[in-house]
């Protein structure tokens, strides 16, 4: 093998996307690829099952794909060419509040605008600020960020010109809540912002405000993979198999062997070794891959900085219902759209209570009110369900480890956390009941865990989005570049900048990197380099 591309994590059904994407660049610029799954399918978080009765299909992991059109692969790989199917739901987000009202997110800002304008004026009119700035007026920018190698942070400010130049880099030293802060006053609205930052993973530590003009940049981009999140594991399969490349399934890799500082292939559990004679590629977590190369392809410095990398602190669960009929939300009685919601948020009242509730999970204790962001996939794709029937999933975050049994009282407590989630549930959709709820399914960290296992501590953005794990520190500036000490292992995932969310462009950028390494010329035409002029 000329190339060697490790995807070496769990997916009970379904491989690593970063795998897949910088398989198929290396494969059809000649080299000899192979892809090695652990598990028997090929996907990582990509992974579609009918959870909780026969014919209604959830997704497990990933859900909202969330501006996948915009990425390079999309277009380079011709994923839709091979029939992926995206659906852009017209209300593209909505919160419900348990004092009755509610807010929503629309893909025409207009829309939007008027519905946080029902809150305040004043914040309606600088949603439409920010939208023509950061929606409109950094996504290019965006783009170009996410598609290179991350710059240290004084290089990218030097490429920040003009005043929205000037407007995004004074967004670096806040914390997520102070970039809220900073542009919307009403209760109401900073609750859903402050929340929907949350839901990315972020933490509310100085510099992560900079996130704020990214997150807008593809709020309204938000897609659903028609039939099922899986879908799109298949055709980036299809793809890499289409320019010669293997996968190998059900084998777990233990080690990635090299000498005198350089690759030369990997060991896979049962002891049979396979050669590399160019590359190998980890998708898993820096520390996972840290396990496989060993301190002494690291040295003992950066092997301690990475052992540090950091999962998320709060975890998620998922509630998945099988359903005769769509939840239907009380506050639609004051903004009917919540009903047509894509991407759904509800229980959380005001920005105390939110703060309350990662306070509880801190300290491993099942938050009071559950809160998180959910859908509806059948009111888009009704192929997601039987004829007439629908699907319903909620994602409310709890902590990893318990305080009252650990992270294995999860299986303990499965039927217990699972009423009380569905509960919380039906004080915002009292239809949820016995008539319509068909059937339920509870997916914990623990089965996060199990099923991706570089997802840590049911960390399903693959660590931490502090400021000491983000963009040219991910996962260290040492390692920022996707190369490591060991010449001929690369980095290749979530691990990396940009992080997770289905974005792939830790595979892409290995793969631009990988090709230069070795002088290949690349049949594709690179994302520019990041400038706003």
């Amino acid at each position: 093998v000329d190339s060697f591309l490790p995807t070496d994590q769990v997916s009970t059904k379904t491989g690593q996307v970063h795998g897949l994407i910088c398989g198929s660049y290396l494969a059809r610029m000649g080299m000899k690829v192979l892809v090695v799954e652990r598990n028997n399918r090929i996907g990582g978080g990509l992974l579609t099952e009918q959870a909780t009765l026969p014919g209604f299909h959830h997704n497990l992991h990933a859900n909202f794909m969330m501006g996948l059109e915009l990425t390079p692969y999309y277009t380079d790989l011709d994923l839709a060419g091979l029939g992926l199917e995206l659906i852009f739901p017209d209300v593209q987000h909505g919160i419900a509040f348990p004092d009755g009202t509610a807010l929503c997110i629309h893909r025409d800002p207009a829309k939007t605008a008027a519905s946080i304008a029902r809150f305040s004026r004043k914040d309606g009119e600088r949603y439409r600020e920010i939208y023509e700035k950061f929606t409109l007026g950094t996504r290019k920018f965006i783009t170009s960020s996410m598609f290179n190698c991350p710059l240290p942070p004084a290089e990218i400010a030097a490429r920040l010109n003009g005043d929205l130049g000037e407007e995004v880099k004074s967004y670096n030293q806040m914390t997520m809540y102070e970039s809220v802060e900073r542009n919307f006053e009403e209760a109401h609205v900073r609750t859903l912002f402050k929340l929907w930052f949350h839901i990315l993973a972020l933490e509310n530590d100085p510099g992560t405000g900079s996130f704020f003009p990214r997150v807008h940049s593809r709020m309204d981009r938000f897609a659903l993979v028609k039939g099922g999140s899986v879908n799109l594991a298949k055709i980036l399969a299809e793809r890499f198999k289409s320019f010669g490349g293997e996968i190998v399934q059900g084998d777990h890799v233990s080690e990635i062997t090299h000498k005198n500082g350089k690759v030369t292939g990997i060991r896979l559990e049962d002891g049979h070794s396979i050669e590399a004679r160019q590359a190998v590629v980890s998708t898993v977590d820096p520390p996972q891959t840290l396990r496989m190369v060993g301190d002494d392809g690291f040295g003992t410095r950066l092997s301690e900085k990475v052992r540090n990398f950091k999962p998320s602190p709060h975890a998620i669960c998922t509630i998945h219902l099988a359903l005769n009929e769509p939840p239907q939300y009380s506050a639609a009685t004051f903004e009917p759209d919540i009903n047509r919601a894509f991407n759904t948020l509800f229980g959380v009242a005001d920005e105390r209570q939110l703060e309350d509730n990662f306070e509880a999970t801190t300290r491993g204790e099942f938050p009071p009110v559950p809160m998180g962001n959910g859908a509806c996939n059948t009111l888009f794709d009704p192929s997601y369900a039987p004829p007439g029937k629908h699907t319903a999933f909620w994602w409310p975050f709890v902590p990893y480890d318990l305080k009252d049994g650990g992270p294995n009282a999860w299986d303990a407590k499965r039927g217990e956390f699972t009423d009380r989630l569905l509960e919380v549930w039906r004080s915002y959709a009292p239809n949820l009941d016995k008539k319509n709820v068909l059937g339920t399914f509870l997916f914990t960290p623990r089965d996060t865990e199990r099923s991706c296992i570089n997802m840590i501590r049911g960390s399903h953005h693959v660590g931490a989005y502090s400021l000491d794990q983000i963009g040219y520190n991910r996962p260290t500036p040492e390692l920022s570049h996707y190369r490591t000490p060991v010449e001929g292992v690369y980095l290749a995932g979530s691990g990396n900048h940009v992080g997770g969310s289905i974005n792939g462009a830790a595979g892409y950028n290995a793969a631009n990197v990988i090709a230069d390494d070795l002088g290949l010329k690349k049949w594709w035409t690179p994302v520019p380099e990041p400038i706003l002029a």
